[in-house]
């Protein structure tokens, strides 16, 4: 899977990089969690819970997907604005591992 950025801006407001890319693939669409950890490490960021993907659109006969995704600078930030379900599955997760 490879990743290529396509638009990058940063929200001051709500604390957070809002980020259109395009990712290649072979065979099925990855997962959004392996999006999320792949942008992660992309960015320079340790968690990748700070990663929200938002919207995947898939062509059928390509492939390759273009996404969404908000890269917030704080998990408190994130849950304020993303709301509890994104806070309940950070917490299982940080619970977990």
């Amino acid at each position: 899977m490879e990743i290529e950025i396509l638009d990058k801006k940063k929200n001051k407001l709500l604390s957070r990089e809002e980020i259109k890319f395009k990712v290649k693939q072979n065979g099925p669409t990855p997962k959004k969690d392996e999006m999320a950890k792949k942008l992660a490490s992309q960015f320079n960021i340790d968690n990748d819970q700070l990663v929200v993907i938002s919207s995947l659109r898939s062509r059928k006969g390509l492939s390759e997907t273009i996404g969404y995704a908000k890269v917030y600078d704080d998990l408190n930030v994130l849950t304020r604005i993303e709301g509890s379900k994104k806070a309940e599955t950070t917490d299982n997760e940080t619970k977990e591992g």
